[in-house]
Formats: C-alpha cells, structure tokens, sequence
C-alpha cells in the first residue's frame, strides 16, 4: 500500500503477530504494482494506462470501497418497502480481555445473542419471524477494542402462514431495556456453555471473578436509533458502513519515521463530538491496529430470518407479496443506483470517463487477456483516493 498507512505497516511489520503477518503484508502491497496491474483503455481516444492492483483483502481501507459497493449491488435486491430500524448491541469492558484471548468464539457468540433476543421479541411481539442484517464492528474512534454489532431489522414479522405483521408504529421497534435483558441473558447463557465446553481460556482473574464483574456490570449497552427514512436511506447507510474498516487512511495526519511517531484524528463522542488528535508510537498503532484484523474466514455480515441467506430466494417473494396484501398504499419505489464510482483513474489523454479493462498482468509479468464479453467499462465520475 502507498501512503502513509502503507509506510506506517511496513516500518512497524516487526510488530505484527505471526497469525495477522500474512495480511499485513497483503495490505502493505495494495496498489504499489507488486501485485501486478491491470492495462485499461480509454473507449474515447484510445490512450491505454496501467493501473497496480489492489489486495482485495477485507481490512485494507483502500479496496474497502470497491467492494462495498459491489456488495450493494447485490443486497439491493432484498430491500423490502417497509420502515427498517438500527440496533446496536455492545459487549462490555469487563469481556474485553476474553475477546482479545478468543476473538473468533466470543464475536461469534455476539452474533448468536443478538439475533436470537431480536427474533424472540419478534415472535413474542409481532407474532412472526424478523429479517435483519448484522455487521460486526470492534474498534472505538481511538482504535480501542469495542466489539458491537450494528443490525439492519425490516419493520414487521412474516408468520408461517404467510402474513406480515408490521410494526405497531413506524418510530418504534421494541423497548430497548427488554432487549438488553434479552441480550444480556442470551451472551451468558452462552458464555456459560462456552466454559464448560473448553472452549475458552481461563480469563485474567479466573472466572469466579469475571462472574462477579459481569454481575456488576450494568454497560450491556443496547439503543436503537431513529428509524431509517425509506430503503433508500438503507442503501445510503450500508453502502457507507459495512464495509468500514479499523481507521481510514483520511484520518492519518502525520508519520515522522524519525522519532516512530503516528498521529491520527479522532472523534470524541462524550464531547460534543469534538475532533481531537493523538498521537502514538508507530508499535503502539501497530498493536491497536491488529486487534481489529478478524479471525481468519470469520464472517464479519451475517443475515438471519427471513433475509438468511439459504432462505431469502424462496422467502422473499412470499413476504413482498403479504406487504403488499397488509398495506395497499406503498410508497414508490426507490430511484435507481447511479452508475457506480470505482478507484480506477479516468482518461488523463483526453479526460474522457469510459475505461474499458483489457488484460491482467501478473507481478510475475504474465499477461492475461480479457475477453470482450468480460471487458467492463468503467464510469468514472471521481478522482482515485
């Protein structure tokens, strides 16, 4: 990776723990050509121009927003013409030691404890099964461990016998202490199942202490913010949040290799939201950055109920039509995706925005040539980042 993170990552490899060494070092060749280029073509004049190839790998912030948006392209089909609501379930302090100990089980139990409280609320309450989208995020402003999840819940329930039930009102989906409780009684019953298995390690303390301090501790911290405006707004939102990584590289302010210095800005939300700036030694942002690289193969957006993936090619279509059986009147569909940004450079020949992508060249120079069914052209409507 060129820019300041990619210099960041290489001066601070010796750093990097030996499990999360492989994908630093494919961030830190992300676009600087040691993974090969693609040769691209400009439809209007012809001037050809070879771009270095991304990694592709989920925490590199520069890739992120490529595939972000062609994620979205895909979800955009399951957008349903009903409110859709954002909660977010967080972990507390006292579990954090446990998350870094065992990341993979711990978030994964995160997962199963919010989606489980969400979904018996949904059949205790509005008599069916919810559909919802949860996206994993670990990190604080500051790049401290902060595992929450953020789900995307459709306002209604679809029950066995092929009827929506919607939300009882369009500003409200449950009442948030009853999902912390749910949540709460779901992740200890869990964590519970977890010890007896082995599954975990013995926590800092042991456990008759984490028992205690988790008893004590009253930050399971559940809210639900205001309801999106339409399915369109949730395109907005995902399109700008799943795929968020640890830090973006805009938030890096300074590196000075001489003194091994980072400084990153950062917002603090106990202040008013004011911006603020730290400063850290290039090992101790190499420390707080690791702890955000997941687990290997470790699903980080998941989807349950009806929006599952295994379900939602046959349920979808049931559930559109008994939105449309409960609410006659439906809102007008939402405008269509404006042909999508993307990272690679328009034409500096003739300034011209159609790129077609003509072959791959490997870092080893071999050249692949594209098909012309395979060519895709490329509207370019930004500057690269």
């Amino acid at each position: 990776m060129s820019g300041e993170l990619g210099a960041i990552l290489r001066a601070g490899m010796a750093a990097v723990p030996a499990q999360h060494r492989a994908t630093v070092r494919a961030l830190t060749r992300c676009r600087t050509g040691e993974l090969g280029h693609t040769r691209h073509a400009c439809l209007d004049c012809a001037h050809d121009v070879e771009v270095p190839r991304g990694c592709g790998n989920r925490h590199c912030p520069r890739c992120q927003g490529r595939l972000a948006r062609a994620w979205l392209q895909r979800q955009s089909s399951a957008l349903l013409e009903v409110a859709y609501f954002h909660v977010v379930c967080t972990l507390p302090h006292e579990l954090l030691p446990l998350c870094a100990a065992a990341p993979a089980a711990l978030y994964a139990l995160l997962f199963e404890a919010c989606a489980q409280a969400l979904q018996q609320l949904g059949h205790e309450r509005l008599g069916g099964e919810l559909g919802l989208t949860a996206v994993l995020h670990t990190w604080g402003q500051r790049l401290n461990l902060h595992p929450h999840l953020h789900c995307i819940v459709a306002g209604g329930a679809f029950d066995a016998q092929g009827n929506w039930h919607p939300v009882k009102s369009r500003q409200f989906l449950f009442p948030v202490g009853v999902i912390a409780a749910l949540f709460r009684g779901k992740f200890m019953a869990g964590l519970t199942r977890l010890k007896s298995d082995g599954s975990l390690p013995e926590p800092p303390g042991g456990w008759p202490r984490l028992w205690k301090r988790l008893g004590e501790a009253k930050k399971w911290v559940v809210y639900c913010k205001p309801p999106f405006a339409g399915p369109e707004s949730v395109l907005a939102y995902m399109s700008n949040y799943t795929h968020r990584v640890a830090i973006a590289e805009s938030r890096i302010e300074g590196v000075d290799p001489a003194a091994g210095t980072v400084t990153y800005r950062w917002r603090d939300y106990a202040d008013n939201n004011a911006v603020k700036r730290d400063t850290l030694s290039t090992e101790e942002f190499m420390r707080r950055f690791c702890r955000h690289l997941l687990p290997r193969s470790f699903t980080k957006i998941r989807h349950y109920g009806f929006l599952a993936n295994h379900a939602r090619g046959k349920q979808l279509p049931r559930v559109r039509a008994a939105i449309a059986a409960a609410t006659p009147r439906r809102r007008k569909p939402p405008p269509p995706l404006p042909p999508p940004p993307d990272w690679k450079p328009a034409c500096a020949h003739c300034g011209g925005t159609r790129m077609a992508c003509l072959a791959v060249v490997h870092a080893d120079g071999r050249t692949v040539m594209l098909p012309a069914a395979a060519r895709l052209v490329l509207w370019q409507n930004r500057a690269p980042p």
